[in-house]
């Protein structure tokens, strides 16, 4: 039976990654967003590698549990903020990727304390710090998003191209980043001596559709 191809996918995420904005100063006009999960998507794709990656496939993980806050001004979304917290146990492989046995077995080695070590490290979260504006172009703005992403017990500073549109009341932002795994004090899968394994690279993508906070 082909081996499946063990992901050290995080996410993300996810993480993730990943919606629109940053600064933290609340302004008068800005609005407060939050994500609409039935209708956003993050998701994490994990790439293999080695001499026989024939063997292996690439993988791709869905978030299933996270929140994501955007504050924002549409009139200058260079003052706005997000914050992002995904449960890193809610990182599901995509149905499509692998049959039944390999999905579970793949899941759990994501999760275990080789990978994510969800019982040591529950949440990724992601806190933005800046937000540059790249270009506009009627409702859509090109942005880079640039803040903190904590994983597997670490912090680091990523940043984030960004392309966010709002349209009739709703905040939608797309995007994607590569980041590495070993940034994280993760360490890649690697079997048969290395012959079959994961690239270190990881790809977050994300689309975050965002309706105004209730009251």
């Amino acid at each position: 039976m082909r081996r499946p191809l063990i992901s050290t996918a995080f996410t993300s995420l996810v993480v993730l990654l990943a919606v629109g904005v940053g600064a933290p100063t609340a302004r008068a006009d800005d609005v407060v967003y939050e994500a609409d999960l039935e209708k956003s998507r993050f998701q994490i794709d994990v790439f293999k590698a080695g001499l026989f990656s024939g063997m292996a496939h690439d993988h791709t993980f869905l978030a299933k549990r996270y929140a994501a806050t955007i504050r924002l001004d549409a009139a200058a979304p260079e003052g706005g903020s997000v914050s992002v917290s995904v449960e890193a146990a809610s990182l599901e492989l995509e149905a499509s990727k692998a049959d039944a046995d390999d999905q579970e077995d793949i899941e759990e080695s994501m999760r275990s304390d080789d990978v994510l070590d969800v019982e040591r490290f529950p949440k990724i979260e992601f806190e933005s710090v800046k937000v540059t504006v790249k270009k506009r172009k009627g409702d859509t703005v090109t942005l880079t998003v640039t803040g903190s992403l904590t994983l597997h017990g670490e912090k680091k500073r990523i940043s984030i191209p960004t392309e966010l549109t709002i349209a009739e009341g709703v905040a939608t932002a797309k995007g994607e980043v590569t980041i590495k795994q070993t940034d994280f004090e993760i360490e890649p899968y690697s079997a048969f001596f290395g012959a079959v394994k994961v690239k270190d690279e990881v790809k977050i993508s994300f689309e975050i559709v965002a309706r105004p906070k209730a009251d």
